[in-house]
């Protein structure tokens, strides 16, 4: 299946929207058919892994390396985890690094693969570059993200200026997210007072310029799904 944006998206619209307060959330964005692949390939297909701060920097850890540490060792990595959050930048869910797997050449035929192509086709870096006005955007550095009970990333503004970000974009396929069950994009005004909160939708872009205070709040352990997005950090 060929992965292409809704042909029915106003670029220009989309661009002067933008322009106002440097991010935007742009619905339908996928024709509905690639939408509904890239949501099965999340859901029944991807081998995700673990991902969590250990406080000196991130970790990821595959299901076999969870599983084989014993039960009271996956609690005290829990416990840490939260305990850490109390005190400092923190973070916790299952995370695909589209683009390390995709050099590695991990995974054969796994659908994820050709979204990476997608997001780094021609016409969706033109679409980018179009909507954020930013003109020296050339790649985009994708991950794909499961936020399940009680996973959480707290506040940070995605400004990493020796990675050269110039963009970031959130694709979403969470289908019928209450809104009860956490798992928010929350903006932060200067006082860390919640100006924008993005419910997880299904088949939506949230899009803005970083630096900009963000998290997503805690999915919290009475959620009926998974909240499924793929970010991409799009570079000069």
């Amino acid at each position: 299946m060929e992965i292409e944006l809704n042909d029915k998206l106003d670029w220009q619209t989309l661009a002067r929207e933008f322009q106002v307060n440097k991010r935007i959330q742009i619905r339908d964005i996928l024709k509905e058919q690639c939408a509904e692949r890239i949501w099965k390939c999340l859901t029944e297909e991807t081998p995700w892994r673990w991902t969590y701060h250990d406080g000196l920097g991130p970790v990821v850890l595959t299901d076999n390396e969870i599983q084989a540490k014993t039960k009271e060792q996956r609690e005290e990595l829990h416990r840490g985890i939260l305990a850490r959050a109390t005190s400092e930048n923190s973070f916790l869910y299952r995370i695909y690094p589209m683009v390390d797997a995709y050099r590695a050449q991990d995974d054969p035929g796994l659908f994820l693969h050709r979204v990476l192509e997608f997001i780094n086709s021609q016409h969706y870096l033109t679409f980018i570059k179009t909507i954020t006005g930013v003109p020296e955007i050339k790649r985009g550095n994708a991950h794909a993200a499961w936020y399940d009970h009680n996973q959480f990333l707290m506040n940070h503004t995605d400004f990493l200026p020796d990675q050269g970000r110039r963009a970031a974009c959130v694709l979403n396929f969470t289908k019928d997210w209450k809104a009860d069950w956490g798992g928010y994009m929350q903006f932060y005004d200067d006082a860390l007072n919640i100006e924008l909160g993005l419910l997880p939708r299904f088949n939506v872009l949230n899009m803005f310029l970083p630096p900009q205070d963000h998290s997503v709040s805690c999915v919290t352990p009475f959620a009926g799904s998974g909240r499924y997005t793929i970010t991409t950090f799009f570079e000069g």
